[in-house]
């Protein structure tokens, strides 16, 4: 199990979700400093969660947004 947990941490890190120190053969993380928007998630998720109209709202905004990426289907055989 603990090449699984460094290897999410590694991907964690790598996200700037978290940072690392090595000491020896020991690496230490913390939180790296949140962006403004994962704080107001990580808030709302803490007070119960975000409200249906502003999903509604959020989803139309996304709906308009060009440059949104196209979700891919995978096939299953």
């Amino acid at each position: 199990i603990q090449p699984v947990i460094s290897r999410h941490l590694a991907l964690l890190r790598d996200a700037g979700w978290v940072a690392s120190r090595r000491e020896g053969r020991r690496i230490y993380y913390r939180l790296a400093a949140m962006p403004a928007w994962a704080g107001l998630l990580l808030r709302g998720l803490a007070e119960g969660g975000v409200a249906p109209r502003v999903l509604t709202a959020a989803r139309g905004r996304l709906a308009r947004f060009e440059g949104r990426p196209v979700r891919l289907t995978r096939r299953v055989s």
